[in-house]
This record gives C-alpha cells, sequence and structure tokens, in this order.
C-alpha cells in the first residue's frame, strides 16, 4: 500500500487544480488544504470546491485522517468506503447534491461533527445511531420529513439543526438527548411539538418528546420459546396499538449486520427486559451468559426494568434473577395454567403496571 505522501501525489495528479501546499480558502479553518502529523501521516485533507462528482479513491486510503473537508462539490452519493475512516473526527459534506448517506457512516466511531447541510437529503440511515461520540449536526436546507429513531442514541449530542426541512413530526426518541443545548428547527411544517411547546425552549421540548416515545421492551428467549414469545407480544397488542410500547427481538436483525453488536444496541436502550425462562433458557450460554448477566447489570443500575416470566418448569430459585418478582403471579409457569390465555393476560396485565410505572415517570 503507498504512503500518505505518494498518496497525496497521486491525488494532486488526479485533480490537477489542487495542491497541498495552497491555501485553504473554501474550508473551515484555513491554513494548507494537506497537514501532516510527526508520522508523516495526513490528518487533514481540504477538497472543498472542486467541483467533484465523486469522491477520489486516494481519500479513504488515509488510515489516521481526522478532518475532511468536501463541501461546495457536486456529490450526488458517498461510497461504502466512507466506513474505513474510523479515526475521522470532523466531516464537511455541506453544499453538495447527496440525496441519500450509505449505512456505512455508522463505522465513524470517532465523529464529532458532521455538517451536511444545504444538500438533497430525503432520508437518513439508522446507522447515524452509532455515531457515539457525535456532538454537532448540522441538518439544515435539506428535504428531510421524517428522521429515524437511532438518532436519539445519540448521547454526546450538544447541536441539531434541522431547519429548513419538511418535517411535520420529531421522533420521541429525540427527548433522550440530555446533552443538547442547542436545536434548530426554523421553517418547518411543524405539528409536534406544537409551537406553544416548542416556545418555552429545548428542555420543554425534550420533556414533551419523552412523553410520546414509546417504551422499548427487548425479548430475551430460547429459539425454542418462540412461540409462546410470540403469544406474550399478541397480548400486548392494545399497548402497542396506543403507541406506548414497541416489542424488540432478534428477528428483526437485518441480513448483513453484526448481529452481536445489533442485539447489544437495543438490549442496551429497552427499558424493559422480558427474561422468558424455561429450561432451554437456563441451557443457552447466550442467553443465561450473555443477554442475562447484561440485562441484570442494567437492571441494578436503574437503567432498564428485568422482568423474569415463567415459561415452562424449571428450577429457578438459585438463579441470578431469582430475586425479582416473577410472572405470571405466583411463578406458576404459563405451560401448567388450565387456561393458558388467562396466564399470558396475567403476563401483560404485570407487564402493563411497569410500562404505566415508566410512563407517570416520563412525564
Amino acid at each position: 500500500m503507498a504512503d500518505d505522501q505518494e498518496l497525496v501525489k497521486q491525488l494532486q495528479r488526479r485533480l490537477g487544480n489542487w495542491a497541498p501546499d495552497d491555501e485553504d480558502k473554501h474550508g473551515m479553518f484555513g491554513g494548507k488544504q494537506c497537514k501532516y502529523n510527526g508520522q508523516g501521516q495526513v490528518v487533514e485533507l481540504a477538497l472543498g470546491g472542486l467541483n467533484l462528482v465523486q469522491v477520489p479513491s486516494e481519500v479513504w486510503q488515509f488510515p489516521a485522517l481526522q478532518y475532511l473537508d468536501l463541501n461546495g462539490n457536486q456529490l450526488r452519493t458517498l461510497p461504502a468506503e466512507i466506513g474505513r475512516l474510523s479515526t475521522l473526527q470532523m466531516l464537511f459534506l455541506h453544499r453538495n447534491q447527496l440525496s441519500t448517506l450509505p449505512a456505512e457512516v455508522g463505522n465513524l466511531s470517532s465523529l464529532e461533527v458532521l455538517w451536511l447541510h444545504d444538500n438533497q437529503l430525503s432520508t437518513l440511515p439508522g446507522e447515524i445511531g452509532r455515531l457515539s461520540a457525535l456532538q454537532h449536526l448540522n441538518l439544515n436546507n435539506n428535504q428531510l420529513s421524517t428522521l429515524p429513531g437511532e438518532i436519539g442514541r445519540l448521547s454526546a449530542l450538544q447541536s441539531l439543526y434541522l431547519g429548513g426541512n419538511q418535517l411535520s413530526t420529531l421522533p420521541g426518541e429525540i427527548g433522550r438527548l440530555s446533552a443538547l443545548k442547542t436545536l434548530g428547527l426554523r421553517d418547518n411544517p411543524l405539528q409536534t411539538p406544537p409551537p406553544e411547546i416548542i416556545t418555552q425552549g429545548i428542555p420543554a421540548i425534550l420533556a414533551y418528546l419523552r412523553t410520546l416515545r414509546p417504551i422499548k421492551i427487548f425479548y430475551c428467549y430460547a429459539h425454542e420459546d418462540k412461540n409462546l414469545r410470540d403469544r406474550i407480544d399478541s397480548h400486548l397488542g392494545v399497548l402497542k396499538r396506543l403507541g406506548h410500547v414497541v416489542g424488540w427481538y432478534d428477528r428483526e436483525i437485518q441480513a448483513g449486520t453484526e448481529w452481536e453488536r445489533e442485539i447489544e444496541e437495543h438490549l442496551s436502550t429497552a427499558s424493559i427486559i422480558l427474561l422468558l425462562v424455561s429450561a432451554d433458557f437456563v441451557n443457552s450460554d447466550y442467553c443465561y451468559g450473555v443477554e442475562m448477566k447484561r440485562a441484570l447489570e442494567l437492571h441494578h443500575t436503574g437503567q432498564t426494568r428485568v422482568l423474569p416470566i415463567l415459561l415452562r418448569p424449571v428450577d429457578w430459585r438459585d438463579a441470578p434473577f431469582a430475586t425479582l418478582q416473577m410472572l405470571p403471579t405466583g411463578a406458576k409457569p404459563i405451560t401448567t395454567w388450565n387456561n393458558q390465555d388467562e396466564a399470558l393476560d396475567d403476563v401483560a396485565r404485570g407487564i402493563r403496571d411497569v410500562v404505566n410505572s415508566l410512563r407517570s415517570q416520563k412525564s
């Protein structure tokens, strides 16, 4: 693989009208268009205002790149290779013609600043929620009519600019952005939150959105118990239709995703975790040794509520969850009830009580 200085020479030959030592006239902070660290690695690269219709392939080969400016070009798409820039901290893509972003943008784990304003974005990938270090996100003047709920995972986000889009509703998940200090909403046909809430400022907006966000229920179960899991989920139908809860289990994983990371993300963001207890559950190394252990950690720190549900007879009395309140009532396994629908109704009532308790805390 070519070293960084050779790659810069290739880039200069490709572009013709770009020189690494020239002053950056189109960028955010000035200085040279290409900067190196003490090890001779490129850490800053400015390619703004060059009328690029695609990003030169050399860009994705700089392993230490921290700052990348591509503003003011004619980019319509970005390749998946953008996900290789794991050290990138600042990415400027404003004033292009982007209509979508690749899912691989979620791999930019060090990214702190992302400017996407003045493009043609109509959607955002859910993977944007994986940008755990992101502090500033500018989406002004695009064509967004919805935002993915995953945006609520951006726990470090301090500023979010959404002006000049087509948003009528903000997702309730934005209410989780506790670090948010700046929220730009101008020139949107917003109905939710209503104007009287927006005029009260960010704390009021976030509090309002938290009341809208459905409570996520995570199912921790052995695949042998799939049918009983489906029946429990069916008995939560009214809560789901009211928008009070949303269920998640591993069937929701999309093909091609890293399933363990996907499960951990949903487990860590669930408000309620249901342990569907059976002999198969106890004998599953992943259910018992990984998911249950993590669930109890979250429970003991107050980040979630864990509810064990006894599906079938099994010796559970010395298990780590044995001190928690078991469902159904009296810890009688669902399959031993004369009428299993009564057992499932009993379980649903117990879950409803916890949901109502959590909803009252949010309001």
